[in-house]
This record gives C-alpha cells, sequence and structure tokens, in this order.
C-alpha cells in the first residue's frame, strides 16, 4: 500500500492598512502589471519610484483595510514637494505617470483633512469652505478662487 501525503501551500495576506499602488506599462492600468506598494501610508514618507518610472505609464490606487482617506501623488524628481506633481489620485483612481511630461520619480500619500466649518483664529488663514458671520450675524460661505458675493454678505 503506497500512501501519499499531500502538503498543501497557502498564503495568509494580511489586509494593508494604508493604501495600495500598482504598476501598469500600458495607459488606462493596461498592458503588464510591474508590481507596487501595499500599504502606503503618510508616515512612510517620500518614496523613490525609479523601480517603476521607466517602464510605468499608469497606476491603479486601491484603498486598504484602512477608513483613512489618503491622496496619492506622484513627483518630478527624487523628492516629494507638493509643486512638483504631475498626477495624484485616490481610492479608485487609475493615473497617467509615464510619457514625457509626466514621468515621476517618487511618489507618497498625503492625508486627506476635512475643511473646517469655523475661520480659524487667524483671519489671513480663511480655508475653501469656512464659515464667517458679518454684523448682523448671518453667516455667509467664502470660496476659494470665487471672486463673487454671496446675497447678504457684505464682503
Amino acid at each position: 500500500m503506497h500512501i501519499t501525503i499531500a502538503a498543501g501551500f497557502f498564503t495568509l495576506i494580511a489586509p494593508s492598512l494604508g493604501h495600495d499602488v500598482q504598476f501598469y506599462t500600458g495607459i488606462q492600468c493596461r498592458g503588464e502589471r510591474l508590481g507596487g506598494v501595499v500599504g502606503l501610508t503618510p508616515d512612510d514618507g517620500c518614496q523613490d519610484g525609479n523601480l517603476y518610472s521607466t517602464k510605468a505609464q499608469s497606476v491603479y490606487i486601491a484603498q486598504g483595510d484602512t477608513d483613512e482617506d489618503l491622496i496619492i501623488a506622484f513627483y518630478k524628481g527624487d523628492n516629494c514637494p507638493l509643486e512638483n506633481a504631475v498626477a495624484k489620485g485616490n481610492d479608485g483612481a487609475c493615473l497617467s505617470v509615464g510619457g514625457a511630461y509626466q514621468q515621476f520619480g517618487s511618489y507618497n500619500a498625503i492625508p486627506i483633512i476635512p475643511a473646517q466649518s469655523q475661520v480659524n483664529d487667524n483671519p489671513s488663514k480663511l480655508q475653501h469652505g469656512a464659515l464667517f458671520e458679518d454684523d448682523d450675524g448671518v453667516s455667509c460661505k467664502t470660496k476659494a478662487m470665487a471672486l463673487f458675493l454671496f446675497p447678504g454678505c457684505d464682503r
């Protein structure tokens, strides 16, 4: 009698606590999958993109097992100043990160901070969506980049 014992191998996949980033050779998140990062968080800091930047044309971003809202940004060069961003997106986004004008060299995760519902103590720091009251106690909503006044608001 011949007894064969087969050992089954399985992989335990731990849920990622940040966002997952997957790089593709083709546009629109198609083509060969080059690899990626699992569980990217703001604590990871600025990441070197050279492993993927020369071949990647697009990237898909998926939210891992976290409730934290993050933006994943891709930058020209090897550091992550926001003014050098060539692409950014969050959960479910497929971004173009390749080509002559959008080639990236680094990337990171940035937390999305909800707009405050009231003006900060410093009036010069009005934020998009901030509320203020005029002299009559009427609430007026400020809009960043808007150059018009709301009815009932003096300024």
